[in-house]
């Protein structure tokens, strides 16, 4: 049976689309059949994630666990198996997620807000001129209603 043991990232690289978490052993331990296992950088050594999915790109990866002479090999997709892994990466990877439907979503508020602001201020720009008799004005602030 494998368990996580500690999962830290010696270094996280953030790109446009992708997130690197560079591993290392003093940083990533596995319990395997009850004995401790250091990473080590054998073939693997970090996971790509995808910014906006939130997807592990690099699934089919090989990381390699070692213990004296003895060396375990895991493919990435595998670990997402393992009771707390996926929870520990998604804590790391999380501050550098892309929630793109929340900005948009966002966005149109703070759209509907201003617009709405820029709409009152032209009313009362419209009832100063009905106040001060300013006809010019008048049909001039109607105009961009």
């Amino acid at each position: 049976m494998q368990a996580l043991e500690t999962l830290e990232p010696y270094y996280i690289k953030a790109y446009d689309e992708h997130i690197h978490i560079v591993l290392e052993k003093n940083h990533f331990t596995m319990l395997i059949d009850n004995e401790e296992y250091k990473f080590h950088s054998i073939v693997a050594d970090e996971i790509v994630i995808n910014r906006k999915t939130q997807q592990i790109e690099n699934v089919d990866d090989t990381v390699a666990f070692k213990k004296d002479e003895t060396v375990k090999y895991f493919k990435i997709g595998k670990l997402i198996y393992i009771p707390k892994f996926l929870n520990e990466l998604t804590a790391i990877a999380e501050p550098y997620y892309i929630y793109e439907h929340q900005e948009n979503d966002e966005q149109s508020e703070t759209d509907q807000l201003l617009e709405r602001l820029e709409k009152d201020n032209v009313k009362r720009l419209i009832d100063k001129a009905l106040d001060e008799r300013n006809e010019e004005a008048f049909y001039m602030l109607m105009k961009q209603l």
